[in-house]
């Protein structure tokens, strides 16, 4: 009687495992404390990622040209293939052109919008978060892995 129950616990245990949802468990851990240290010199300090879809291999950050060096910064996560995520931060608004078919989503408490490039290059999530825009822009062309909509939320989410 024990060996049958315990290889329906087992079972079960196997079962759970393999339905999981993609939750943020499938998440990577990014340390930003260094970059966050970089950002103290910028005008303006956005909340950055503490959970990207890939390991985080390097990184990089620019701020905007001389007319938005005080309202600009843009970033690079860059892991294996190469994958990429773009974060672009701004005191102003974003809004997508019309190459990009938008849906509304929610970020946490937050409305956003969710979108794909017609040519399917890219997938885009932006929302505003105390009078600063973020778009988080995935780029498909070459990336080893399939980065979901649903990845892209849980990342936002995971911002501080």
């Amino acid at each position: 009687m024990k060996a049958v129950q315990r290889l329906f616990f087992v079972t079960m245990l196997v079962f759970l495992v393999g339905c999981s949802d993609g939750s943020a468990d499938d998440l990577e851990p990014f340390d930003h404390s260094a970059l966050e240290e970089e950002l103290n010199a910028e005008s303006f300090q956005p909340k950055l990622p503490a959970q990207l879809p890939y390991e985080v291999e390097d990184y990089n950050y620019t701020p905007g040209p001389m007319s938005q060096k005080d309202t600009l910064l843009n970033f690079e996560f860059i892991g294996k293939g190469p994958t990429i995520i773009e974060l672009m931060t701004t005191k102003g608004d974003i809004n997508y052109g019309d190459d990009v078919a938008t849906e509304q989503v929610e970020v946490g408490d937050t409305q956003g919008e969710y979108g794909e490039s017609k040519d399917e290059s890219s997938k885009r999530l932006v929302w505003k978060e105390d009078d600063i825009s973020y778009e988080l822009k995935y780029f498909m062309e070459g990336s080893e892995k399939n980065i979901t909509k649903d990845e892209l939320i849980q990342s936002a989410e995971s911002f501080q």
